[in-house]
């Protein structure tokens, strides 16, 4: 199943990500700690989030079958970012797509730069298989609900939300939901499997 959090948007576009058959491929994010205003929403708006996916900016998706990770592309993926730095961004208001609610991450073009450079050593993954000529890095809060306005107001009170991109975790979805099969350290060449 494609969740919208992991699909890039071109603006004003609807066009959805085809689903694949076969092996489920992974995703590749940055996963931001919990808040208890983004989880509260999420949990509340976001069907993903009960499925086990994390608040992320998605970087690539969709990426690897787990088979293909375990066969080198694991290795190469952490090789590449060895050679990106860590940064901090924030969570800075709030941006819309038919149907999705989400926060939008300031500098955005650190994740632009981050999704271009994996995509062009990795070129068999090109982001959302090619399907968006712009991709918007975003953090999904709802997808198919409105958020009350109370709700919002309460998440735009606490904005912005500092972060930092340190590591990208590397997402599998099985019968039990999302879970993260392996971190890869952003500046160094470390990784953990799950």
């Amino acid at each position: 199943m494609v969740f919208s959090s992991l699909c890039g948007v071109l603006r004003g576009s609807r066009t959805r990500v085809p689903a694949r058959t076969g092996p489920m491929p992974t995703a590749v994010v940055v996963s931001v700690l919990s808040h208890e205003h983004i989880d509260s929403l999420r949990a509340r708006f976001d069907p993903a989030t009960a499925r086990g996916m994390p608040a992320h900016v998605t970087i690539l998706y969709p990426f690897a079958t787990l088979e293909e990770l375990r066969s080198g592309v694991l290795d190469r993926l952490a090789e590449i970012c060895g050679r990106m730095h860590a940064f901090d961004f924030c969570l800075e208001r709030f941006g819309t797509f038919p149907g999705v609610t989400y926060l939008v991450p300031e500098p955005a073009d650190e994740f632009t730069k981050m999704t271009a450079a994996i995509a062009s050593e990795l070129p068999a993954w090109p982001p959302y298989s090619g399907a968006y000529s712009e991709i918007i890095p975003h953090l999904t809060i709802a997808q198919h609900h409105r958020v009350p306005r109370a709700e919002r107001r309460g998440l735009e009170s606490v904005l912005p939300i500092r972060c930092s991109a340190v590591a990208l975790d590397v997402l599998c979805e099985d019968e039990g939901g999302w879970r993260v099969f392996a971190s890869v350290d952003l500046g160094g060449t470390s990784s953990s499997r799950r």
